[in-house]
């Protein structure tokens, strides 16, 4: 399983990929820090899940949600962001996205779609 980790803060992809790799089904984790790298990834894996922060430096927003999801159809989309209102949650689900949640109280929920994620994919190490 193939896991696309995207985020602007070094910190954060780093403790992600710590709580990740206590999971114990990881295959593989690919971590980009900016928007326009993804995209290189994405057609090279096709990763089963992409997390991301939609709130970073060089692009914002919906469109780049859009174009992960066209290139990406059948990966599991999760936002992370520190930017949560009710409206930007129900827009990003309207836009493909599966599971979203605030950084600074939920980020160990990722973790555990992960988990799931890969229960459901029965993947093992």
């Amino acid at each position: 399983m193939d896991i696309l980790l995207i985020d602007s803060s070094a910190i954060v992809l780093k403790k992600m990929q710590e709580l990740l790799l206590e999971l114990g089904c990881t295959h593989t984790i690919h971590c980009v820090s900016n928007i326009n790298e993804p995209f290189i990834t994405i057609h090279s894996i096709q990763p089963t899940i992409i997390v991301i922060d939609i709130s970073m430096p060089d692009k914002i927003g919906i469109d780049i949600l859009q174009k992960i999801k066209k290139n990406a159809p059948t990966s599991k989309l999760v936002v992370v962001t520190n930017f949560v209102t009710e409206q930007r949650k129900l827009i990003c689900m309207e836009n493909g996205v599966d599971y979203y949640f605030d950084k600074s109280t939920e980020f160990e929920k990722v973790a555990l779609v992960i988990e799931a994620e890969c229960k459901n994919t029965t993947c093992k190490n």
